[in-house]
């Protein structure tokens, strides 16, 4: 396995490469402190320094605005600019090092971000408390995962706020998140869905009972998703 850390710095802070000619170590009371650029160190106190700000990451890419972001540590406090590309590139080698980590932890911040929950386990003791069915029509043969068909869903407020509902199968949702736009119409529906399917969606004391899961698959039919 390899070794995870910073690389060897390729570049000094102006850009000038760190080639053997162009470098020599440092020594403080005694102790290795680093190479420096041969370059840059002749500068240095006597006050033609240049720009305080890093013009070059520690491996030559320009630390341009549409290259850079400002990291916060965890109090809150700035950390110095970043380069965009060498964290993408930590990032793509860190996912080949660790594909079941990384992905759990990309899914477990787009929940918490999206949906305010915080962990995959508190996600699924949601789903566990539905009886691990769809909160509509009970179907229980879905997955988590990326597509449509046979996938669970999570549903939300569409509100501008971070919430969570309850968890829904595919064409539920999509059912559900149409007629949240289209009440007008919502009547309308029950009336076809009636009528074409032989289904009674309010039902009375002398109505025939009616499966669930046989509403939920005319929503679907009526809707393009069968």
């Amino acid at each position: 396995m390899k070794k995870s850390g910073p690389k060897p710095k390729t570049h000094c802070k102006n850009g000038h490469e760190m080639t053997p000619e162009n470098t020599y170590q440092m020594f403080y009371n005694g102790v290795k402190n680093g190479l420096v650029c041969k370059i840059c160190h002749p500068l240095a106190g006597s006050g033609k320094r240049g720009p305080k700000q890093a013009k070059f990451c520690k491996h030559g890419h320009e630390l341009t605005p549409e290259n850079i972001y400002q990291r916060h540590v965890s109090n809150g406090t700035k950390d110095g600019r970043k380069c965009k590309l060498c964290n993408a590139r930590f990032a793509s080698e860190h996912r080949q090092r660790v594909p079941i980590i990384a992905r759990t932890v990309r899914a477990e911040s787009h929940i918490r971000r999206k949906y305010g929950i915080d962990s995959i386990k508190e996600r699924d003791n949601i789903l566990k408390s539905q009886g691990g069915a769809c909160a509509i029509c009970g179907c229980t043969d879905c997955h988590w995962g990326k597509g449509f068909n046979k996938v669970w869903h999570i549903d939300h407020r569409h509100d501008g706020t971070v919430n969570h509902v309850s968890i829904l199968c595919g064409r539920c949702n999509v059912a559900l998140g149409y007629f949240e736009k289209n009440t007008e119409i919502l009547n309308k529906f029950i009336e076809y869905v009636s009528n074409k399917f032989n289904v009674v969606l309010n039902k009375g004391e002398d109505d025939e009972k009616v499966d669930e899961k046989s509403v939920a698959w005319g929503c679907g039919f009526a809707l393009g998703y069968s």
